[in-house]
């Protein structure tokens, strides 16, 4: 980089203090913890009952315990430390959250295996409340394909408007307050897209295109703009020898090649879930129907 040589020393100091700068806050670290406990107990009831991959597919486990591991890097350590000193880091966490954590978490399946892990009366009241007319219908309306498209990017671009970002790092409760629509936006997305009612697939495809072409177009025109917008960041990013406007182009590149990356890779499998709807992962080919 241009200005790296005359920062080698703030370079230096930067890197080592993030060694240290773990986010340990209970609003993150509880509901992970509770999150993986349920989980994990859940899957050990179904394997003890039905034996190891019965209830609960091994792959399934994986994905969410993937899913768990990605919330860990985004929430914990190290992104949302960095995320404060640098633009790029602020979007390759949400990145991490959105399009890593999220769609791990969904492919784990894990509403029907965290119930399993609840006592009795807390699995009846659950099951009342789903069965409530009022629940039902905000739960259709959500988790619909174009519902849940159009929420993720709404919440998605709100929050990267200067203001957004600004608010978001002059206040821990708005702080968190982004990172829990972030991810509940990413959650319902991705519920819809790859678990499609009645595997309406060709629905789910043009989704994950319509966001990934929406999303690399506004990736490539931030990505040249001619100076730095995020004002908030003033010069943190000259500790880590990055101009604020390198920094910047950094972050909306990581969005348009990470990014595109992963809705690409998601409408390619779905295409394939499409083109062969017998075959089920998981399943050996001898068990899947002709």
């Amino acid at each position: 980089m241009r200005i790296a040589l005359a920062h080698d020393g703030l370079v230096h100091a930067a890197r080592l203090e993030l060694w240290t700068a773990w986010t340990l806050d209970p609003y993150v670290l509880v509901p992970l913890a509770a999150l993986a406990f349920l989980y994990f107990r859940g899957t050990r009831l179904s394997w003890r009952r039905a034996g190891r991959g019965r209830g609960v597919r091994t792959w399934e486990a994986a994905c969410f315990a993937g899913g768990l591991a990605a919330l860990f890097v985004s929430l914990v350590w190290p992104l949302d430390a960095l995320g404060e000193a640098l633009f790029s880091a602020h979007m390759a966490q949400h990145l991490v959250l959105m399009n890593l954590a999220a769609p791990l978490l969904v492919l784990g399946a894990p509403l029907q295996v965290m119930i399993r892990a609840l006592p009795p009366g807390a699995r009846r009241s659950l099951a009342a409340l789903a069965s409530t007319r009022a629940w039902r219908g905000a739960w259709v309306a959500a988790s619909g394909l174009v519902a849940a498209t159009l929420l993720q990017q709404v919440t998605l671009w709100t929050w990267h408007t200067p203001r957004g970002v600004a608010l978001a790092l002059e206040s821990e409760a708005v702080h968190i307050a982004m990172h829990a629509s972030l991810i509940a936006a990413a959650l319902l997305f991705w519920t819809a897209v790859l678990r499609p009612r009645a595997r309406h697939y060709w629905g789910s495809i043009a989704a994950v295109l319509v966001t990934l072409k929406t999303s690399g177009i506004v990736a490539i025109l931030l990505l040249l703009q001619p100076g730095a917008i995020y004002g908030v960041y003033g010069s943190s990013a000259l500790a880590w020898g990055l101009a604020p406007h390198e920094d910047e182009q950094l972050g909306w590149g990581l969005m348009m090649v990470a990014g595109s990356a992963t809705y690409l890779a998601a409408g390619l499998a779905l295409v394939a879930r499409a083109l062969f709807p017998g075959v089920t992962p998981g399943r050996p080919a001898s068990a899947r129907p002709a």
